[in-house]
């Protein structure tokens, strides 16, 4: 059984050249007349050649369009501008270096899908030039509230997060996308709360009929490289390199937002328990951090942590950590993010009113109104 033309396509938000990315475009236009689906490609290159190259090429089922926007640092609105423009039920955004594939007809009709089905995802290859591939990403999310899929989602993706290119329900993307607009930064180092929001709004399915090869070059090697990336997402943001140490405490606050935002379509009540798990998760992670490298943290920073675990001063943290990971969870939500935003106030203080305004957009109230 073939997808109907209505219910998949294949967004392209594409970044690279003509040569580094024509394998990837071309092997998306052969999966759609092989699947019946659609493509999309909103190119921000500014490559003449390539934009001569896909222009000239008319065909039912593909929609070539060039976009500028000098502000589009991450490429975000790239995105969000080729997510809008997907027609159907479900839409999968592919990176311009990657390839995707499709194996046989799926056994699945996407249309039939219940509303309980955000996502479908096909199987995901790890593949890198030096060991070929290396991971394969083909669990489920089946669990039936929020709490349970991010739950499944922290303990399955084993610290990759290639679930992000799977096949999603275009009105849910399309919103997180618009939503991510928001985002105080629009740094790199925001994906994974981006995925927590998807995950949060339903169930997961597996395609085994379409195979996406993931193309990582760029986060594969020793931990140092590694570590030098994620500096890197943080001063491209315009952050200073110091902001690394904060990730864990950003990824906290992002995700909570992502989960709780009011276009969800999980009631709140269920979202709020999925969204108090993932913020003690990262705050846990990032406790941990503080404690580790106890000495990189300046006074003022140190003095506002211990105020989120309340403690008196960083000494008191450092020597009731037990005390404090045990009950972490006990911490109550909504003081703990006015201590957070606290916290950036004093690490970043041109990001305080970027993410008041961030959770007053996702939420729809005022973050000093929590209490």
């Amino acid at each position: 059984m073939q997808n109907n033309s209505k219910d998949l396509s294949i967004c392209i938000p594409s970044n690279r050249e003509l040569v580094k990315s024509q394998a990837s475009i071309t092997a998306a236009l052969n999966f759609c007349e092989s699947s019946n689906s659609n493509l999309v490609v909103s190119d921000n290159s500014a490559d003449n050649n390539k934009k001569n190259f896909w222009s000239s090429i008319q065909l039912p089922n593909f929609n070539y369009m060039t976009y500028e926007n000098p502000n589009d640092d991450y490429g975000w609105h790239n995105w969000s501008n080729v997510v809008s423009n997907g027609k159907t039920k479900f839409i999968g955004v592919l990176g311009d270096d990657d390839l995707i594939l499709n194996i046989n007809d799926t056994s699945l009709d996407y249309n039939l899908l219940d509303d309980s089905v955000v996502g479908i995802k096909p199987i995901i290859n790890l593949w890198n030039k030096k060991t070929g591939t290396y991971k394969v990403n083909n669990f489920e999310i089946k669990g039936e509230t929020a709490l349970e899929r991010v739950i499944d989602y922290s303990r399955n993706a084993n610290g990759e997060n290639t679930t992000l290119y799977s096949f999603y329900k275009k009105e849910v993307l399309d919103e997180i996308m618009k939503l991510s607009l928001n985002h105080p930064t629009g740094g790199g180092y925001g994906d994974w709360a981006f995925v927590f929001g998807l995950v949060s709004s339903g169930k997961i399915y597996h395609d085994a009929s379409k195979l996406l090869i993931y193309k990582n070059d760029n986060w594969f090697g020793e931990a140092s490289n590694i570590q030098k990336k994620t500096v890197s997402l943080f001063t491209r943001a315009g952050l200073s390199a110091r902001s690394e140490l904060f990730l864990h405490l950003f990824r906290a606050v992002d995700t909570y937002i992502y989960i709780m935002r009011k276009t969800s379509p999980v009631s709140q009540s269920e979202l709020k328990k999925a969204g108090e798990y993932c913020f003690y998760k990262d705050i846990k992670r990032f406790l941990d951090r503080f404690i580790n490298e106890f000495d990189k943290f300046s006074e003022n920073e140190s003095k506002a942590i211990a105020c989120l675990f309340n403690m008196k001063n960083a000494e008191d943290v450092k020597s009731n950590y037990m005390f404090i990971i045990s009950n972490i969870n006990n911490l109550n939500i909504n003081l703990a993010l006015l201590e957070c935003l606290n916290i950036i106030d004093i690490h970043c203080p041109q990001l305080s009113n970027r993410y008041r305004s961030f959770y007053n957009i996702a939420l729809e109230e005022n973050w000093e109104n929590i209490c």
